[in-house]
């Protein structure tokens, strides 16, 4: 199974002979840990792993992973998922080696399994922690956890997964009574799904086509809109360096090269070029959010030394793609007819 990476981690679903490697506390030849890897609250979590193995066989991607950090390769901890999912839901644990805690790799690694989650088509996902656990309390809470219950010294928490509603072309209604971070998040999700539809089922053509005196394509907005998530989410928001496509100087010899140079580039190369794009800022956003919230300052500046927030950088995205829909809709009905809002 591909291992998982995200902005600062890697998760790696676990054999059962890597298991009982760390059950032991015992590394093999290319096993890289921190010093203070496994702690014991990994040793339990793998322990009820192989238990699992040794009854149902291999279970994943509903298995147990190594966390790791990309920067040194260090095991730092694990997470996984209790059991196998039943009628919808799944339960999940987690915990870091002393030593990796309050850097936000909980909240990171947390993410990304609630993503495989959501992937299998699961609803429901359950957490609990110790009441006297706040950060893993808060770890929880940023995920989009909500506490549900108590059990003795427990508390338990549950998120709630593909609630969403779509309407009559598949895109994700935004929710209409949840809380800023949410209501922000689904509103661009579904200007990005209805960019999607306009978009969607044309030849060359077609993404080459212009309406009166305009020269803007459906194919020159797909990839204006790629190095716009790459601009605003990865190298503004969280201080990347630019994906390599947007580091040339092209707009050295043209100002608008984003613009005419898609119609050197196929459909295919175009969606998936806008599509990984938005791939990439929807964990970067989600990370982003679950280790401050909306309120926090983006990593880079502008050029003048001021510093948006994500708050402003999310609604910026809302008005760039709701702009550029306007302009979609008009070239796609010329094109078929095809309307709606």
């Amino acid at each position: 199974m591909t291992d998982l990476q995200t902005s600062r981690l890697r998760l790696h679903a676990i054999d059962a002979a890597e298991g009982e490697r760390i059950v032991a506390r015992r590394p093999g030849d290319g096993d890289a840990w921190a010093e203070d890897y496994p702690f014991g609250g990994d040793v339990i979590g793998v322990t009820a792993f192989l238990k699992g193995w040794a009854t149902y066989g291999d279970q994943r991607p509903f298995g147990h992973y190594r966390i790791s950090r990309s920067s040194d390769g260090k095991a730092i901890g694990g997470i996984g998922f209790k059991g196998r999912p039943d009628n919808g839901r799944v339960e999940i644990g987690y915990g870091l080696s002393p030593s990796a805690r309050g850097h936000g790799y909980a909240a990171e690694a947390v993410a990304a399994l609630l993503g495989i989650a959501a992937e299998h088509g699961l609803s429901h996902v359950i957490a609990d922690t110790t009441k006297d656990n706040i950060p893993s309390q808060r770890t929880l809470e940023h995920a989009g956890f909500h506490q549900v219950g108590e059990d003795g010294d427990l508390y338990l928490y549950e998120v709630v997964l593909n609630a969403q509603v779509l309407d009559d072309q598949g895109r994700p209604e935004p929710p209409l009574a949840s809380g800023e971070a949410e209501t922000l998040v689904g509103f661009l999700e579904y200007q990005r799904a209805t960019f999607a539809w306009k978009c969607s089922g044309l030849d060359v053509a077609g993404l080459r086509a212009t309406v009166g005196v305009s020269t803007m394509t459906l194919g020159g907005m797909l990839k204006h809109l790629a190095y716009y998530e790459d601009h605003w989410f990865s190298h503004r928001m969280r201080g990347n360096e630019r994906e390599a496509l947007w580091n040339d100087d092209h707009w050295n010899a043209d100002p608008d090269w984003e613009w005419t140079s898609a119609a050197q580039d196929s459909p295919e190369e175009l969606h998936a070029l806008w599509q990984d794009a938005v791939s990439r800022s929807r964990e970067l956003l989600a990370e982003t959010l679950a280790n401050g919230g909306l309120g926090q300052p983006a990593r880079r500046t502008f050029p003048d030394g001021r510093r948006p927030s994500v708050r402003w950088i999310v609604m910026h995205m809302v008005e760039e793609y709701a702009r550029h829909n306007g302009h979609a809709d008009l070239i796609r009905e010329s094109l078929d007819g095809l309307t709606g809002e």
